[in-house]
């Protein structure tokens, strides 16, 4: 049997810290230079192409300070915070003008996405509530590149997204959970990511879209199970033999974890392994429903509210990190179990 590698080899000791002037008496111990960081990546990335392991890379990105006290005192708090709330075997440093890094060794896409999470509550208490900017990225091996340079690209092109995203740009992070839908619902909307569009009788697009699109996200979650997501869907009635439930009944062992979201307790036999009834007592399911699905490759999200008789209208998004908001949002204002 193969050896693993050795996290600490081939580090040179002029790449520690401790030999920079000043750098060690303003971080926290095990907090890193950029040289020592980036080494330490180039070999988790020989040890993820050995052994056919992931491993992701958390980037945080501190916006223009005009204060520059309050930038050093901000810079200080964050690396305190990443030693405190990382992993020991997670390393963390700058990798140049505010930035930081963070290497997640055996970390998925959606391990990444938690510990970001978990990052975001830390700095929160430190600021009181807010993250006044500061930007949190990710990029996983082999999701997004099989190199340091590749991940750290994917991981800033990422930061560029979330700022172009609607979660950012309509201001949806304090917001409850049925206001940032009724904000998506608000306007019709044509872009790239994100669209508004009607559906019902007389329409281009039929009431049964989505089923179509349900149905179509469960074949999806068929074709790949070994691949992990996350996939809501409410419905006015659950019953055993909805076309959603029979598509799953006839899967086998699934990564994906399914939820339907109704308002009365599904009737139900036995043989619905891996899918999970939430009941949620609340009216405005009654006019809207909603398809949440996050997977390791791809996000997408679908909204509906009844305008008059069968007709509705929609809005629909590839975007990634809207989606993340809207699960999150969910899972914290209905009490959920927070997952992915």
């Amino acid at each position: 049997m193969m050896k693993p590698l050795d996290r600490t080899a081939k580090i040179k000791a002029s790449d520690d810290p401790s030999s920079h002037s000043g750098f060690k008496r303003f971080f926290p111990a095990r907090f890193y230079d950029s040289n020592f960081v980036k080494e330490y990546a180039k070999l988790e990335s020989l040890r993820a192409a050995r052994y056919g392991s992931s491993f992701s890379l958390v980037l945080i990105q501190i916006e223009e300070h005009d204060d520059a006290r309050e930038y050093a005192n901000l810079l200080k708090d964050l690396s305190v915070m990443t030693v405190e709330v990382l992993r020991n075997c997670d390393v963390a440093g700058m990798v140049g003008e505010r930035r930081l890094l963070i290497i997640l060794p055996e970390t998925d896409y959606f391990g990444s996405l938690m510990a970001i999470r978990k990052l975001k509550k830390a700095l929160k208490k430190i600021t009181g509530g807010s993250t006044p900017g500061v930007v949190f990225s990710q990029a996983t091996c082999p999701r997004d590149g099989d190199s340091y340079a590749l991940l750290i690209e994917s991981a800033s092109q990422r930061i560029e997204k979330q700022k172009n995203s609607l979660w950012s740009r309509l201001d949806l992070e304090d917001r409850l959970f049925w206001e940032v839908i009724g904000r998506l619902l608000e306007t019709h909307r044509h872009e790239a990511e994100s669209s508004t569009f009607d559906l019902g009788p007389g329409m281009e697009l039929k009431e049964d879209f989505i089923e179509a699109v349900n149905l179509s996200l469960v074949r999806e979650i068929k074709r790949n199970p070994a691949n992990r997501g996350i996939l809501y869907m409410s419905t006015k009635d659950l019953c055993a033999d909805m076309p959603v439930l029979r598509a799953l009944r006839a899967a086998g062992e699934m990564a994906s974890k399914v939820f339907l979201v109704t308002e009365k307790k599904p009737e139900w036999g036995p043989g619905h392994r891996g899918i999970t009834p939430i009941v949620l007592d609340d009216p405005r399911l009654g006019d809207k429903s909603f398809t949440f699905f996050l997977g390791e490759y791809f996000a997408y999200a679908l909204i509906a509210k009844q305008s008059w008789q069968e007709t509705f209208f929609c809005f629909h998004t590839s975007d990634e990190h809207l989606v993340e908001g809207l699960i999150l949002k969910l899972q914290r204002d209905f009490s959920l179990q927070e997952q992915l």
